[in-house]
């Protein structure tokens, strides 16, 4: 049976999954200020259940990411 949690009057089920939509994370990393305004030549996206994603974004000839969080 799948564990319920509650947000105001909601019930949650924490076992669903709620992986956001591609669209979403591209638009939230578009808006990210933290997003180098240069070439990229990498862009590393994981999506997690709880509708929240990391990435990571190379700059053209960086030996570093840049790096951040989206909420959900």
């Amino acid at each position: 049976m799948a564990e319920r949690g509650r947000v105001g009057s909601e019930a949650i089920d924490t076992d669903a999954d709620r992986y956001p939509s591609l669209e979403h994370v591209v638009a939230a990393l578009l808006a990210d200020e933290n997003i180098p305004q240069t070439a990229i030549e990498k862009v590393e996206i994981t999506c997690l259940a709880s509708g929240e994603a990391t990435y990571r974004v190379w700059a053209a000839r960086a030996e570093e990411p840049e790096g951040g969080y989206l909420p959900a």
